[in-house]
């Protein structure tokens, strides 16, 4: 029975959330699967785009990953160090996601670029298609 009540706990644990929490969690872990199976495929059949996909993914992990965090913030309470609350808090996450869209933008873009200016890349593309349409 002890087995049994340490392998729920982990579930009463995200229950206890409130329900932005725990949107915010499960985005973060369906994405942390995603860019994992996106990026594998992308390193494993030379796809730029499939890469690209994985780092959209991985953009996206850490998104999540800072909006949890952020969302728990911004509701706590107003305190003595700020009088206004902590609602700031979402804005700031959204400038780093915003800063973060444009590097990964601008590694996709160096990345194809490089790519069409050496040449010589073959790209199996079934693959590259089948695990882009899984994803």
């Amino acid at each position: 029975m002890h087995a049994m009540s340490a392998a729920v706990a982990p579930f009463r644990r995200f229950y206890s959330l409130d329900i932005a929490s725990r949107a915010a969690a499960l985005s973060f872990g369906s994405n942390a699967l995603l860019m994992l199976m996106k990026v594998a495929a992308g390193l494993a059949f030379g796809s730029v785009a499939v890469l690209g996909d994985g780092v959209d993914s991985a953009e996206d992990v850490f998104a999540s990953g800072l909006a949890f965090f952020t969302v728990r913030l911004a509701m706590q309470p107003a305190d003595a160090e700020h009088p206004y609350g902590h609602g700031k808090a979402e804005s700031i996450a959204a400038m780093s996601q915003a800063a973060l869209i444009a590097t990964g933008a601008a590694f996709i873009a160096v990345t194809a670029i490089w790519r069409l200016a050496t040449g010589g890349v073959d790209i199996a593309m079934a693959p590259s298609l089948a695990a882009m349409s899984v994803t």
